[in-house]
């Protein structure tokens, strides 16, 4: 399965948009205190916090701060996934650097502000083609200039520095059927053809193209010839006035 990415710009109200940045304010928050909890975990017995783990530990943030029951629970568990995945990503640098490879390691950071929010399996849907239900912000207006393809995985909200909104699908779509070659084709009917007195080409500047027999092609210089008429032509106007 090929994944394709489907963007379109959404054109969220006044309340929409404070509904938005409230959540995108949420999800960094979490991000930064699940990076800490699993910091000091680590420093404190040497181990790394699994997902369940991670999850476990966003259901007692929420207890103790009911301000997160503003941002959807699959926006919270997506920044979960993302923990981790900077965590591999690190320890695969790691190794990669312990080979020999050229690689900056990145130690996972605090993050200042997130550039997305993702839903990674529910909490969206389109209600129509001009509106789109996004979970604890309502019905968005949508330009859907072009229909999406395939299965919808996840939907990625954007927030970009021009204060423009966008909401990115990520779809699954099959494989396109791979087209076999002029020479397979031939091959598969039996007609295999032998190519003898192979001759290698190289094409230049000076000279339009060289072969490796030896056989040299001048460069065909028209618009220089037209030029130098052109410029003939001029002078001779010139003398007459």
């Amino acid at each position: 399965m090929a994944k394709r990415m489907f963007e379109y710009r959404i054109y969220p109200s006044i309340k929409q948009v404070n509904r938005l940045k409230k959540q995108f304010f949420l999800a960094k928050k979490l991000y930064n205190l699940l990076l800490l909890i699993t910091q000091d975990q680590y420093r404190a017995n040497g181990e790394h916090m699994s997902t369940y783990d991670r999850n476990k530990a966003i259901t007692r943030i929420k207890e103790l701060d009911p301000e997160f029951d503003d941002c959807h629970s699959q926006v919270l568990q997506n920044i979960s996934n993302r923990i981790g995945k900077a965590y591999s990503n690190f320890f695969r640098r790691l190794r990669e650097r312990k080979k020999g490879k050229k690689v900056k390691v990145g130690f996972p950071r605090f993050k200042k502000y997130l550039k997305t929010v993702t839903y990674p399996q529910s909490g969206f849907k389109f209600v129509s083609d001009r509106l789109l239900y996004i979970g604890k912000v309502g019905n968005v207006p949508i330009k859907k200039h072009r229909p999406t393809i395939g299965k919808v995985k996840t939907m990625s909200v954007k927030w970009t520095r021009s204060d423009k909104w966008f909401v990115v699908f990520c779809c699954e779509t099959p494989d396109p059927p791979e087209v076999p070659t002029l020479l397979e084709q031939t091959e598969s009917q039996g007609q295999r053809r032998e190519f003898k007195n192979e001759v290698g080409i190289d094409l230049g500047l000076e000279k339009f193209l060289a072969t490796s027999d030896n056989m040299i092609v001048e460069n065909p210089r028209f618009l220089k010839k037209e030029g130098k008429q052109l410029k003939k032509l001029q002078r001779r106007l010139s003398r007459k006035t």
